[in-house]
């Protein structure tokens, strides 16, 4: 927004009479209008008034001074800049001449910032945010309930396994009864461990799908999950191209 500048009469500074010329009542009323119209601070009516009395003496340079003065405050600013330069050509070497400079300058920066950026520049392409996938998490916090599960099954069988053997000592029970109970204990404890096993792959393999989703886009990454057997053994073999 334009600051306020200050109100410039700039009649007195060039009177009619002495440039020779005889007054036109006309251009003396219409220059008090417009006067009387700066001082109410209503730029645009002042401005049709300073028009007619340009129109009734073209060779005016008070009312040349004028016109840019109201098209600044209006924020028409390269009408006024074309209104200042013209009067600086009038008077070159003159006082009127320093301001009316002063205020082109005035009028060239505001402008700047109401100039739209050059069309024929390119421009940066905004690119879009990455969307991060919730899956890759979703299978982590899957992975890692499984391994729970895993954990409390083979700490269930380690500790049937060490009652059993207590009972044996104890003469509790017999060494058939034992047999039984620990073959019993050892199955859950050897299904706990590999539970626990798979589990814990299927975490670290989520988190980690998580951390490349994050860092790259989704068109430029790609993450594939394989689950592989053996004899007495399981995995889960994972593949990421970015």
């Amino acid at each position: 927004m334009l600051r306020a500048l200050p109100v410039l009469m700039v009649l007195a500074a060039f009177p009619i009479s002495a440039l020779g010329q005889q007054e036109d009542p006309s251009f003396r009323k219409a220059m008090d209008a417009g006067k009387a119209a700066v001082d109410k601070g209503d730029y645009g009516e002042a401005l049709i008034h300073f028009e007619e009395a340009l129109a009734r003496d073209p060779s005016s340079k008070g009312v040349v001074f004028n016109m840019g003065y109201c098209l600044l405050k209006l924020e028409r600013y390269e009408e006024a800049i074309s209104r200042f330069q013209a009067f600086i050509g009038m008077n070159p070497g003159e006082e009127k001449a320093e301001k009316a400079r002063l205020y082109v300058e005035v009028a060239k920066k505001e402008l700047a910032k109401q100039t739209p950026p050059d069309k024929d520049k390119p421009q940066p392409i905004a690119q879009p945010e990455a969307e991060v996938s919730p899956w890759p998490w979703v299978v982590a916090g899957t992975g890692g309930a499984v391994a729970i599960v895993g954990t409390t099954f083979f700490l269930v069988a380690l500790g049937q396994i060490s009652t059993a053997e207590d009972d044996l000592a104890a003469n509790k029970i017999t060494e058939d009864q034992y047999d039984t109970r620990y073959n019993d204990a050892l199955d859950t404890a050897v299904a706990g461990r590999w539970t626990l096993i798979a589990g814990g792959a299927v975490a670290v393999a989520g988190v980690v799908w998580g951390v490349v989703d994050s860092s790259s886009s989704p068109s430029s990454s790609t993450t594939l999950f394989v689950p592989w057997t053996a004899p007495d053994t399981w995995g889960l073999s994972a593949a990421f191209s970015f």
